[in-house]
């Protein structure tokens, strides 16, 4: 097929459908879910705007810029809800998304365009000189190009992906496998290679299709490269497709809930291979940073707690053994010699509540480790029924210009945010190493809090401790949006398939669930609502690691290997 220039109209309608189509796929406000329909052409608009071709170099900078602002405000408008951080938050993400993609759409410009401008990098305006020699369009360096597009998209966009989802900055939502993440059978190569490698064989069949569509006249032979990659795309899905079934079948019995809610059916037989943990997650549904009382999502804790009880000891006949609160439950820092909490919340203070309950209690709360210099933590508590403290997590993956704002430890820059720009600097500190909590039955917790969950490194390294299950402390009750709540349990459900382990969610507005180690949820609660989710769980205890959990994100590593590799391939001169 001849290649053309392609007018700006064209480019802007194909960057704008792209970000789009992107939107309908992710979970979003129309299609809570997500659709996977939408998720198998999101990327076909971007894959035709590379190859059909832009303009220049700068042209394509431009065209990123636009879609990571697109992108950006369509899928997290929900931003502009965080409280006083909210125009620095979806600003700096909006800026940093600009810059990513901007840098990137340049790169694949480099990468895809068969006849770029010779030597032309990521870099300088040479690009844009109708006078700079460029590459023959029949040289290998051009051919290379042309025949290998779809696997090139593939590799550079699943090291993109990696590369957003890494650093300080990272927020790995919205990745292209997620609009699947209700299809269990394709997503359970999770355990081997990570989420990333999902999102390859997305972008791999949407590259080969994107080459059908940009040049339907190649002949459907496997010697010809396009062909060869539409086979290759669909014969990896039907792989993966016959993974999950068989890793299905494996963690078919691996865990279910013991007289689910709503069931009336008699408990299962008693397995001694089986651990049993009853579990009270509570929703308190406070918003925390609105609330006049400090106290008054402690209180809806509470009762909501005794309420589980009262439940627990009708439905098993007894009480839970674990009870969960979500992130930031506690306004002020829990001492066992404090006496704050001897007399808060009222009438029934949390001491009260403890020793009523005689149950051990998982709660998000500031952790102060000094005040000179002022360390502090947004973390998670262990505390048995005598109020004894047993275990503290420091959150680990703070939330950059929220949680954290950089060099705001400097007096001049502190008073600066404070003063003239009106912010207040963040007196979090992120914490220092993975703890985990062990119960009294002996199950150990991992506690990613809150977006720590997305994150797969950071759970990794909760099961790679030793941890039996997750639990995930949330507080997005501030985002007032069902989308925001989707988006971050999608993420969340690939970390329990990655690990093989069971993930339990107890957040403040949503989504308080509990997701089985093959990804499945077992059970959940609606959102933005005041309530609470009693489950006993039957699971098989299982120390073994998965390829996953052993060696990480090796499969995104080898794209970025392999990234680089394409790289040198168009760099060399010829």
């Amino acid at each position: 097929m001849r290649f053309r220039r392609m007018p700006l109209v064209e480019i802007i309608f194909l960057v704008l459908l792209a970000a789009a189509l992107n939107w309908l796929a992710q979970p979003n406000e129309i299609f809570l879910s997500g659709n996977w329909v939408f998720g198998l052409v999101n990327y076909l608009p971007l894959y035709l705007l590379f190859r059909r071709y832009l303009p220049d170099m700068r042209i394509a900078g431009w065209a990123g810029a636009l879609y990571g602002v697109a992108t950006t405000l369509s899928s997290y408008f929900w931003l502009s809800n965080f409280g006083e951080f909210s125009l620095w938050t979806l600003s700096g993400v909006s800026l940093a998304y600009v810059i990513f993609h901007r840098a990137f759409f340049r790169l694949m410009y480099h990468l895809l365009a068969p006849s770029a401008p010779m030597g032309d990098g990521i870099s300088g305006g040479s690009q844009i000189n109708p006078e700079t020699p460029r590459v023959p369009a029949d040289s290998p360096r051009a051919l290379f190009a042309q025949n290998h597009g779809p696997i090139i998209f593939a590799v550079a966009w699943t090291a993109f992906e990696f590369f957003k989802s890494r650093g300080y900055l990272a927020f790995p939502w919205n990745l292209a496998a997620f609009p699947f993440h209700e299809i269990l059978l394709f997503n359970q190569v999770a355990d081997f290679g990570g989420v990333y490698l999902i999102s390859f064989a997305v972008f791999l069949f949407q590259g080969a299709a994107g080459e059908l569509i940009h040049d339907p006249n190649i002949p459907p032979r496997l010697s010809n490269p396009a062909w060869g990659y539409r086979f290759a795309s669909v014969a990896l899905i039907l792989l993966f497709a016959v993974y999950g079934a068989l890793r299905i079948a494996d963690y078919s019995g691996a865990a279910f809930l013991v007289n689910d809610p709503g069931d009336d059916s008699p408990a299962a037989p008693a397995d001694p291979s089986l651990e049993r943990l009853r579990v009270l997650l509570v929703q308190q549904n406070v918003d925390s940073w609105a609330a006049a009382d400090p106290n008054e999502g402690l209180r809806t804790a509470i009762d909501l707690s005794l309420e589980g009880i009262l439940e627990s000891s009708s439905r098993y006949s007894g009480t839970p053994d674990l009870i969960a609160w979500s992130e930031t439950s506690l306004r002020y820092p829990y001492q066992p010699g404090n006496r704050y909490y001897d007399r808060n919340p009222s009438p029934i203070s949390l001491r009260d509540f403890l020793a009523f309950s005689s149950m051990e209690l998982i709660t998000g709360a500031p952790i102060y480790k000094s005040i000179d210099p002022l360390i502090v933590y947004n973390g998670s508590i262990h505390i048995d029924e005598r109020g004894r403290l047993l275990g503290e997590y420091g959150k680990v993956q703070l939330i950059p210009f929220a949680e954290h704002i950089p060099f705001s430890d400097f007096a001049l820059l502190s008073r600066f945010l404070e003063e003239v720009i009106g912010l207040p600097p963040s007196g979090w500190t992120a914490g220092d190493e993975t703890r985990l909590f062990t119960l009294g039955n002996g199950l150990s917790l991992g506690t990613p809090i809150c977006f720590e969950d997305s994150f797969s490194k950071n759970t990794r390294y909760f099961v790679r401790s030793g941890a039996d299950l997750l639990l995930n402390l949330t507080n997005n009750a501030w985002s007032k949006t069902n989308s925001a709540q989707m988006q971050h349990l999608v993420s969340a459900r690939y970390r329990a398939i990655e690990n093989r382990r069971i993930l339990l969610r107890s957040t403040n507005g949503g989504v308080t669930s509990i997701i089985g180690p093959d990804g499945r949820i077992l059970s959940q609660i609606p959102m933005f609502e005041e309530d609470y989710l009693l489950a006993e769980i039957a699971f098989r205890r299982d120390d073994t690691q998965t390829v996953f959990t052993r060696y990480g994100d090796w499969f995104a590593w080898l794209m970025t290997a392999l990234l680089v590799g394409f790289l040198s391939v168009r760099y060399r001169e010829i």
